[in-house]
């Protein structure tokens, strides 16, 4: 639970200024984050919850205040920043329903928090954030916030999860930023309207009984008036007419200001700066949220993670290569690592660097020179000996799972089963029931068969408990196929008749419409139908037909100096067992054929100049000897 000493400190301390300081710019921030970084004093982790409770406390006043001001039917005046707040709610209600969503009670116990105040107790990454927003008056851009974070890093490191959790507690700031200035308003708005109760007895009094502002006036002196910016200035506008019989009233008023040691254009000078400022810090507030929307935070991160920049350094080069998610699936691994270590998250990353770079000195191209080796494969053992984890009986039970799944599977399935059935005996027998009794002989098979079934469900069950899917690493393509790693989309099928033909034809357009690329590349491997012959009389036209048909596409879509679609058909064997002439086995036997010929060149191709670099399942296979024709006979 929330130190209660803290919470209240916190409140008195906090809660009453909005996150407004002196405005700097990006060098003077730069410096400003190194100050920061050689200053505080962080420690490992914390149970605080005070973000959490005070987010919900935040979306009870920001409610409030929103529900008040749409529900009151006569306002004196409504400010810049109140129509700022009211007009753009819905925002504000959403990214206080995302950062609950975001943060949950768990997250915190991840993050470093700072031992010293003001941000004593909580996350270290929050009291950067709120540094930071006060610094630019709430007014976050990618520069400005890139630079900060930067700089800071240039003294002490951040750890992974402290930048992801930058968005979160941009959130968290800013919506505690307007539930100040709110709060504000809100006391500014009662100010305002008690001076205008006041003028209000003052004008009516002034108008029927005049004599009665001696005794009005005494009654003002007696109560305890704000004299804040909001109610001078709204008591002065409205004393500014030029009845007579409020000369008392303003003499008074004037006198007492006096002696409050204020004058009134000063407060009315005061009471317009706060409102423009105000509204400033508002609409920086909400423009803030909307950048908080639209940034793409994955690059954020990878921008400033020194993990990353020390994982890019793979010795071959696969890592840079890799799609986001497999990046984050090496740096979540590390972070699981470095959690559990001695180690910190850049110490887990260097070391699965030097493990991979000892393999590449020696033999480059092995997938042991690969940092992922080490990271989410079988190399993991070595990097968790390297960094001196120790083996938990958890981690004991996983690896034996991985390495004999099956035999534990099937072995607890069984070991549940006769245990379970042993109990059911043992009660049988107590029944005096006969063990050679069919009764009993069919009852045992029955309780055999119905306990395999639950013990089965059971095992599955606990499987989805201990048992993570592997995610498998990919490269990323999304800008395109590299020439080194050229694709063909090979589509297996059966020709019969022109008709079938047209539509093999019509799919295989499609197929290239919808992923064009330079180096991918479509082609048809086919057959024919089974016969009593191994040529019919209709084969040949046929392939004649389907020929024409892949070099109409090629000159369709521009394929001049190399072809895009390609044609391989293969004869009918006779297969002894059916007394048939037939594809040898059909899809699957297309494929092996193709795979074969992609990978040692054994079949017969057509005759061509000039040699071609083909990759299939999006690997580099071979070498061959290339054709320019389009139509190949495996």
């Amino acid at each position: 639970m929330f130190n209660k000493r803290l919470q209240i400190k916190l409140n008195k301390n906090r809660g009453k200024q909005s996150f407004r300081g002196e405005l700097f710019n990006i060098e003077q921030l730069a410096d400003y984050a190194k100050l920061l970084a050689v200053h505080q004093k962080v420690g490992e982790s914390t149970h605080n919850n005070y973000l959490r409770e005070r987010l919900a406390e935040n979306e009870e006043v920001l409610q409030k205040y929103n529900s008040e001001v749409r529900a009151a039917t006569q306002l004196s005046y409504v400010t810049p920043a109140t129509e700022w707040v009211i007009d753009n709610f819905y925002l504000i209600e959403e990214h206080i329903q995302l950062a609950r969503r975001h943060f949950p009670k768990s997250y915190s116990k991840e993050l470093p928090y700072l031992k010293e105040e003001p941000f004593k107790g909580l996350p270290r990454v929050y009291g950067m954030v709120v540094e930071y927003v006060r610094h630019v008056d709430a007014q976050v851009d990618e520069e400005s916030l890139l630079t900060f974070f930067r700089a800071y890093q240039e003294t002490a490191v951040l750890k992974l999860g402290e930048l992801w959790a930058v968005p979160i507690m941009l959130r968290l700031s800013l919506i505690e930023n307007l539930r100040r200035i709110v709060a504000r308003l809100k006391q500014d708005q009662k100010d305002r309207d008690l001076a205008n109760t006041w003028i209000n007895w003052v004008e009516e009094t002034g108008s029927k009984r005049p004599s009665g502002l001696v005794e009005l006036v005494s009654e003002m002196a007696k109560s305890e008036l704000p004299f804040s910016s909001a109610f001078v200035s709204e008591f002065s506008k409205r004393l500014s007419s030029r009845n007579p019989s409020l000369t008392i009233v303003r003499n008074w008023f004037e006198q007492r200001l006096h002696e409050e040691g204020l004058s009134a254009e000063e407060m009315v000078e005061i009471e317009n700066q706060n409102q423009a400022a105000d509204q400033l810090s508002v609409s920086h507030s909400i423009k803030s949220l909307r950048f908080i929307n639209s940034t793409d935070w994955r690059d954020f991160v990878e921008e400033l993670s020194l993990v990353e920049k020390t994982l890019q350094t793979d010795p071959v080069g696969i890592y840079g290569k890799m799609d986001f998610a497999s990046r984050n699936h090496y740096r979540h691994a590390i972070e699981r690592l470095a959690r559990k270590s001695k180690y910190t998250e850049m110490e887990v990353a260097r070391q699965a660097i030097t493990l991979a770079r000892n393999v590449f000195d020696k033999s480059e191209g092995t997938r042991e020179a690969h940092v992922g080796y080490y990271l989410i494969a079988d190399g993991q053992e070595e990097l968790k000996n390297t960094i001196g984890l120790k083996q938990t009986l958890l981690s004991t039970f996983k690896k034996l799972l991985g390495n004999y799944p099956l035999t534990l599977y099937a072995g607890l399935i069984i070991l549940l089963t006769l245990v379970a059935t042993f109990f059911y005996t043992q009660i049988a027998r107590a029944s005096d029931i006969p063990v050679t009794d069919w009764r009993y002989i069919l009852l045992s098979i029955c309780c055999l068969f119905f306990i395999s079934q639950f013990a089965f469900f059971l095992v599955n069950w606990l499987s989805t408990l201990f048992i993570r899917p592997d995610i498998l690493a990919r490269l990323d393509f999304s800008g395109g196929i590299p020439a080194a790693y050229r694709t063909v989309v090979a589509i297996p099928t059966m020709v019969n008749s022109e008709e079938s033909v047209r539509k093999l034809i019509s799919d295989i357009e499609i197929h290239y419409l919808a992923n064009r690329d330079t180096h991918l590349y479509f082609t048809l491997l086919t057959d024919f139908p089974d016969a009593d012959q191994q040529v019919m009389p209709e084969d040949t036209h046929l392939i004649d037909y389907l020929r024409s048909a892949i070099e109409k596409l090629n000159h369709k879509y521009g394929a001049e100096k190399e072809s895009l679609f390609y044609l391989f058909h293969r004869p009918r064997l006779w297969n002894p067992e059916e007394q048939k002439w037939m594809g040898y086995e059909r899809k699957r036997g297309k494929l092996m054929a193709f795979n074969q010929f992609l990978l040692r060149g054994g079949y017969t191709a057509i005759p061509g100049d000039g040699r071609k670099s083909l990759c299939f399942a999006g690997r580099k296979i071979c070498d061959y000897v290339g054709y320019r024709h389009p139509v190949t006979t495996l």
